[in-house]
């Protein structure tokens, strides 16, 4: 699993180099002008073996594969996922994604007025 922390702000336009490629997406999906990347984390984990991964500040993910599958032709996989602040829940959701494509989970509001977004993806 890999996970892409973002900060995300309407204070300015940058973006993160490495975000270039998704610039588009999170412009589209997120109302903000500017992303920067504040870490990039990758964990290994096996299908109904939960992870839990610090992110930003109070906020942590809890993701759990639930099952790995091919559908027209892709491998893909199936992720209950979990976002947390202070260990309360802010965000759940249920996701299939094809192996390599990142999903997007946010926003969660940062004390200084920014944004946490998460961008979930698996090998």
């Amino acid at each position: 699993m890999q996970f892409l922390v973002i900060r995300a702000t309407t204070k300015n336009t940058d973006i993160s180099k490495e975000l270039k490629d998704f610039a588009d997406k999170l412009k589209r999906n997120f109302k903000f002008t500017g992303f920067k990347l504040e870490k990039t984390t990758v964990e290994k984990t096996e299908i109904g073996k939960e992870l839990s991964v610090k992110l930003l500040g109070d906020y942590s993910i809890k993701i759990t594969p639930r099952k790995r599958e091919k559908d027209k032709g892709k491998d893909r996989v199936s992720l209950a996922v979990e976002i947390l602040r202070k260990q309360e829940s802010k965000l759940t959701a249920n996701v299939t994604l094809a192996l390599g494509e990142t999903q997007f989970f946010g926003p969660q509001s940062l004390p200084d007025g920014d944004s946490l977004i998460v961008g979930v993806s698996a090998k």
